[in-house]
């Protein structure tokens, strides 16, 4: 079998795109948010399953879908190729799924001495909107090994989502 690296340079680049709009959307993880949450304002969290996610179908009275409700997020970074002393940009990226404008509240730390953290804020969101924010950190020294940065969205009602942003430095 012949390999076509354009073909395979385009199926990657294709993957990463559906992943991405589906992490914008809210619906379970994907590599580069590797900790995306959903949460509905009844304070529900799922994964895109039971709960708060947003890729449940059914329900009663003639099998109309579910939509999801609150807010779903998580915090990526655009790279992840870096090495121990880079700076580099978090990003939040948090969807709202209600018919009213939110703002959330969102808290990024790290016990691995990242520069720039604890860092915590405000994010306002659209209704039915998507906002994002970005942070500015450097990461601590060292390579090969792995940190981690925790980060948590509050909504105004409903439960916090948090996850884990584990990132390896690398020694470029």
């Amino acid at each position: 079998m012949k390999k076509h690296p354009a073909a395979l340079s385009l199926l990657a680049f294709a993957l990463v795109a559906i992943t991405l709009v589906g992490s914008l959307a809210g619906c379970g993880k994907s590599p580069t948010s590797p900790s995306s949450r959903t949460a509905a304002t009844h304070g529900a969290l799922g994964d895109g399953g039971g709960g708060g996610g947003s890729d449940t179908s059914g329900g009663g009275g003639g099998g109309d879908p579910v939509l999801p409700t609150g807010i779903s997020g998580g915090v990526y970074v655009s790279d992840s190729l870096v090495a121990g002393g880079d700076a580099i940009d978090l990003t939040m990226l948090v969807t709202n799924h209600d018919a009213t404008a939110v703002t959330v509240h969102w808290r990024i730390t790290s016990t691995d001495g990242w520069g720039g953290l604890p860092a915590e804020g405000t994010i306002d969101v659209a209704a039915s909107g998507v906002a994002s924010k970005a942070v500015h950190v450097t990461l601590p020294a060292g390579s090969g090994r792995t940190t981690s940065a925790h980060w948590v969205l509050t909504p105004p009602s409903g439960s916090p989502i948090e996850g884990d942003l584990p990132l390896w430095l690398s020694s470029h």
